[in-house]
């Protein structure tokens, strides 16, 4: 998490909810994210179902390696904007979803080293 905070001093994205996500589609690493933070709802009906946290700190960690895998090809800084924008919302939405996991199994995310 603290690349994010990397990236947001750094280059100070600007989160577009219309950004063009079909730009995506070419990497195979941020297609990856993405269908990963589309599990994140699912993962949720299963921990209610089976009361067990272990399968979302293993969501959580599947996720964490994704990201720590893609972020070096996955640039944001010196991007197209179109290419940014789409970038940013993938990297920030799997950002959120790592603090609203981290804090539902009772931790603290950290925000900086």
């Amino acid at each position: 998490m603290i690349i994010y905070f990397s990236i947001e001093r750094t280059v100070s994205p600007k989160l577009n909810p219309n950004a063009n996500l079909s730009i995506l589609l070419s990497s195979p690493d941020a297609l990856e994210i993405a269908i990963e933070i589309s599990r994140y709802s699912e993962i949720l009906q299963l921990i209610t179902k089976t009361k067990d946290s272990s399968t979302l700190v293993n969501y959580l960690i599947h996720l964490a390696k994704l990201i720590s895998s893609a972020i070096y090809v996955l640039r944001v800084k010196d991007q197209h904007q179109d290419v940014l924008e789409a970038r940013w919302v993938c990297l920030w939405s799997s950002k959120m979803i790592l603090n609203s996991g981290i804090r539902m199994i009772g931790l603290n995310p950290i925000e900086a080293m």
